[in-house]
C-alpha cells in the first residue's frame, strides 16, 4: 500500500510539472523535455539487466549475503552506468539535434544514472521488506523535482535549469539511499 501511494503521488507531481512546462514554456520546450526523458530512459534498461531482481531474491533468502551482493552489485552498476552514459553521449551526438537539446539529454541522462543506483538500493530495501524507505525516497524525489521545478518555471528559468533540478533530486535520492543502506539496515541484521 505504501509503495502504491508513493507511486501515485510521485506520478501526479511529475504530471503537474509536465503540464506546467507545456503551458508556460510552450510546445517546443516541452518537446525537448519529453524527448530528453524518452531518449535517456530508452537506455535505462541497460543499467538494470535483471540485477535488481537478483538482489531482492538472493538477499531475501539469506540476509547474511548482503555485504557480498551489495559491493559486487555496486561494481557492476558502476560499469553499466559508465557504459550507458557514454552510449547516451555518443548516440545523441551522432544525431543532428541543437546543442541545448543535447545538453538537456546529458543532464537527464546523468539523472537516470543516479536513479539506477537508487533503484538498486530500493531492491535492498525490498529484500529486507522495508518498503517505507523506498516510498519515502520516491516521494521526496518527486517533491523536490516538482516544487523546485515549478518554482524555477514561475521565476522564468529555462528547461535546462529545470533539468538540473531533476539531476540534483536524483543525486539527493542516491545519497540518502546509500546512507539508509549503510546505516539503517545494520540494525536489521544486514551489515554493509
Amino acid at each position: 500500500i505504501v509503495l502504491t501511494i508513493a507511486n501515485v503521488a510521485s506520478l501526479l507531481l511529475f504530471l503537474a510539472l509536465s503540464i506546467a512546462i507545456a503551458r508556460k514554456l510552450g510546445a517546443l520546450e516541452f518537446g525537448k523535455w519529453s524527448f530528453a526523458h524518452s531518449f535517456s530512459y530508452m537506455f535505462a534498461v541497460i543499467t538494470q539487466l535483471g540485477l535488481d531482481i537478483l538482489i531482492i531474491r538472493d538477499i531475501a533468502a539469506d540476509k547474511n549475503k548482503i555485504k557480498d551482493y551489495f559491493y559486487n552489485g555496486l561494481v557492476i552498476k558502476t560499469l553499466l552506468a559508465v557504459f550507458v552514459f557514454a552510449l547516451i553521449v555518443v548516440t545523441i551526438n551522432l544525431l543532428s539535434y541543437p546543442s541545448d537539446t543535447k545538453l538537456i539529454v546529458y543532464i537527464i541522462g546523468a539523472a537516470i544514472i543516479f536513479d539506477s543506483f537508487s533503484r538498486y538500493f530500493y531492491s535492498i530495501f525490498r529484500a529486507f521488506e522495508r518498503m517505507e524507505f523506498e516510498a519515502f525516497l520516491f516521494v521526496l524525489t518527486a517533491l523536490i523535482i516538482s516544487v523546485f521545478g515549478l518554482t524555477l518555471l514561475l521565476l522564468g528559468y529555462s528547461i535546462i535549469q529545470i533539468a538540473l533540478v531533476v539531476l540534483i533530486a536524483h543525486i539527493i535520492n542516491f545519497l540518502l539511499g546509500l546512507y539508509i543502506v549503510k546505516n539503517a539496515l545494520k540494525r536489521l541484521g544486514g551489515s554493509v
